[in-house]
């Protein structure tokens, strides 16, 4: 996201330029959002740099939040390795909190939304339907399509939600081959 006049702004429409060397433009923002009984907080925004570096936040979707407090969330980059990332915003009482990034950049693309649960375990699926869960220090695999399925076969394809509970099981839609 660039920055205009203080405000992160993840795309631009509608450009017109005057003759005096001044533009007009509409500005879409985007930002991840926390409802905590009183008010709106903002806990991510377009134009946000991503752990104090040259990186930024873009577009910002499909947030998830877990009952422990940790918003997941996708977004668009901004960097030299332009792409998608997965992150995760820590609450920090009686601070602002802070995200980091789970995924960023790279030939990784994440699909659908991601899934947190009460104990911050987040489940995400990559482009080439593989499952990963991030257990809070990296993430580690999970199954992927043409993996081996229980009960024999493998997995086919890989429904479009998949949640994780407190107690890290995984449940999903999946088709079978074999």
């Amino acid at each position: 996201g660039t920055v205009v006049a203080g405000t992160g702004i993840a795309s631009f429409h509608s450009p017109r330029a005057s003759l005096a060397r001044h533009v007009a433009f509409t500005g879409v923002t985007s930002a991840v959002l926390r409802w905590d009984g009183t008010g709106f907080t903002a806990i991510a925004r377009a134009g946000d740099p991503i752990l104090g570096g040259p990186a930024t936040l873009n577009e910002l979707a499909a947030p998830a939040i877990s009952s422990g407090g940790p918003i997941a969330f996708r977004a668009s980059v901004n960097s030299s390795i332009d792409g998608d990332g997965l992150f995760v915003w820590y609450p920090a009482p009686p601070g602002p909190g802070y995200f980091m990034p789970l995924v960023f950049g790279g030939a990784e693309t994440l699909r659908f939304p991601p899934d947190i649960n009460g104990t911050g375990q987040v489940l995400w699926m990559d482009d080439n339907d593989a499952l990963w869960v991030w257990d809070g220090f990296q993430n580690q695999p999970g199954p992927s399509q043409g993996g081996a399925a229980p009960g024999g076969g493998t997995f086919a394809q890989f429904g479009h939600r998949p949640v994780i509970n407190d107690d890290g099981l995984v449940a999903l839609r999946a088709g079978l081959v074999g």
